[in-house]
């Protein structure tokens, strides 16, 4: 991380306005890719919609964008945003100075962390870089939209246990903004 001042994604107020608390549930995924969508869309949708939306359809693709009531693979996770009109690709091995830009204008990173034992893995929207505090996280494992600060040697750690990949996801101009969302809810 650089030696310098404290930057933020320029979206940071928008995702934490949008925030979802995914409680006790394994929905972390549709929880971001809902605060994303809610952030930047003119149809927002509720996280638990998307959720019951990837369940229905968990065992009909392979491989699956979901495991049923779980996980939503990085895989899953990206068809949903270009569904949505967002131009997103998963990334494996991602350096961490891809996450040097989360100022970009246009992008917003979204990390995968874990463990294998016990296993888990937790998806988080990167929007700060601090020299003090670490890496700072819209997280949907907390129930307020604050920063969530992670050291930055806890971090690395734990992106590095999952193959530090990365989600990017591309902003483009307004013109897709006001897109139905109804072909991935349902609704």
């Amino acid at each position: 991380m650089q030696k310098s001042l404290t930057v933020y994604s320029p979206y940071t107020s928008q995702l934490q306005q949008h925030h979802f608390f995914q409680k006790q549930t394994n929905d972390c995924g549709p929880c971001v890719i809902a605060t994303v969508n809610n952030a930047l869309h003119a149809h927002p949708f509720h996280f638990t919609t998307l959720a019951q939306a990837l369940n229905r359809y968990a065992s009909k693709r392979l491989p699956p964008d979901r495991l049923a009531n779980s996980a939503t693979f990085p895989w899953g996770m990206v068809r949903i945003l270009k569904q949505l009109g967002f131009n997103a690709r998963w990334r494996l091995w991602a350096s961490p100075q891809d996450l040097q830009r989360v100022s970009n204008p246009g992008l917003i990173l979204v990390t995968i962390t874990g463990q294998w034992s016990p296993l888990w893995a937790h998806y988080m929207i990167l929007v700060a870089l601090d020299p003090q505090h670490g890496l700072g996280f819209i997280n949907p494992a907390l129930p307020q939209a604050d920063i969530d600060w992670r050291p930055q040697a806890q971090f690395e750690k734990e992106w590095a246990a999952f193959g530090r990949q990365l989600v990017e996801i591309r902003i483009q101009p307004r013109a897709y903004f006001d897109k139905s969302n109804s072909s991935v809810t349902g609704q």
